[in-house]
């Protein structure tokens, strides 16, 4: 698989702590205050609109276009089936997307997709959220090619290595 995604806003301090391990969710609610930063890995997303309602629309926080590639059997799919980020149906129980994407970790998978899943970020201008493919991915080698949409060579380079030390966290955590 090589897809191109987007990311939208920065990693801050803050995440950079508690981003991009492979402990459980229910471990990170027990160490931390269940706040979105408690994921395990950096997130995409197929489509632009979707990002883009992460990203600060006060030009603080940008959106982020990245390859990401792997073999197919490095990836964990779920095909969420248009439900909400937070409602995914699997075998008679709901999870949402972190949960799903600490189990893919805990597999050993270098990233997880999620299929036709609706999200909106913080940053909406509202209405219904966009169905699209999205991605949490573990392993930095899955990220090349990362680029601010305005395409400022410094900043490029310092997201991508921002980017890749924050997946390298999920290696030596414990």
């Amino acid at each position: 698989m090589k897809v191109l995604a987007y990311h939208g806003g920065t990693p801050t301090s803050e995440s950079v702590k508690r981003k991009c391990s492979p402990i459980p969710r229910t471990k990170w609610n027990q160490n931390f205050d269940g706040d979105a930063l408690n994921t395990v890995g950096g997130w995409f997303t197929e489509d632009i609109g979707v990002a883009e309602s992460y990203a600060d629309p006060r030009g603080k926080e940008p959106v982020w276009e990245a390859w990401l590639e792997a073999d197919e059997n490095e990836i964990l799919a779920f095909d969420c089936k248009g439900a909400p980020w937070n409602e995914i149906h699997i075998q008679g129980k709901t999870y949402d997307l972190d949960e799903l994407a600490s189990y893919a970790a805990g597999e050993g998978f270098k990233a997880a997709r999620f299929e036709n899943v609706k999200d909106i970020g913080p940053y909406s201008a509202g209405g219904i959220p966009a169905t699209a493919n999205s991605y949490c991915v573990f392993d930095p080698g899955v990220i090349s090619g990362i680029k601010k949409m305005d395409n400022a060579l410094y900043e490029n380079i310092y997201m991508e290595s921002l980017f890749q030390n924050i997946l390298s966290l999920s290696s030596t955590a414990t």
